[in-house]
């Protein structure tokens, strides 16, 4: 039967040429053990100290695997059907995020800007400074602290006075 711990430490280490990551657990009263990480394939993430991992038993006293981490700390955002993933600069700051929502858009994001990819296949890339949008239909706007611009809509200033919108076809 497992139980659940706190992080302590996060290790990596090889045994014999292979990975073998371990982390330190405290299980309560002075109870700590050293255990090996297990994380599905490709996923290359470490627990931080104060998470909380569940410890799977193992033979032997004080051994155990970390099979599975939850962060205390950071709020739970995604949805039924979500997929979000996200990074931490410490104890409940999350950094940056993917995020698969069940719509099927996607949103990528960190404190400066965001990339997000709408259901309908609408692009949108912003920041502080201002966002370009390509829409579904092919139609591009800009924003910036200028004002905002279409490629359908926008013109230059000439001798003749101003430029007319793309010609199509051109």
């Amino acid at each position: 039967m497992g139980s659940l711990a706190e992080v302590v430490e996060f290790t990596r280490s090889a045994i014999a040429g292979a990975q073998a990551s371990e982390v330190k657990l405290d299980r309560g009263g002075e109870d700590a053990v050293t255990a090996y990480h297990f994380a599905p394939p490709g996923d290359d993430s470490q627990p931080l100290p104060g998470d909380v991992a569940y410890l799977g038993d193992d033979e032997g006293a004080g051994t155990g695997q970390a099979l599975g981490y939850q962060d205390p700390r950071t709020a739970p955002l995604a949805g039924a059907g979500d997929k979000r993933i996200y990074a931490r600069s410490g104890a409940g700051v999350a950094s940056c995020q993917v995020w698969l929502k069940a719509d099927g858009s996607v949103l990528i994001s960190n404190d400066q800007g965001a990339v997000e990819l709408k259901p309908d296949g609408t692009a949108l890339v912003s920041n502080a400074q201002g966002s370009i949008e390509l829409a579904a239909s092919g139609a591009v706007t800009v924003t910036t602290p200028l004002g905002t611009f279409g490629a359908d809509t926008h013109m230059h200033t000439t001798p003749f006075g101003p430029s007319g919108g793309p010609i199509p076809g051109t």
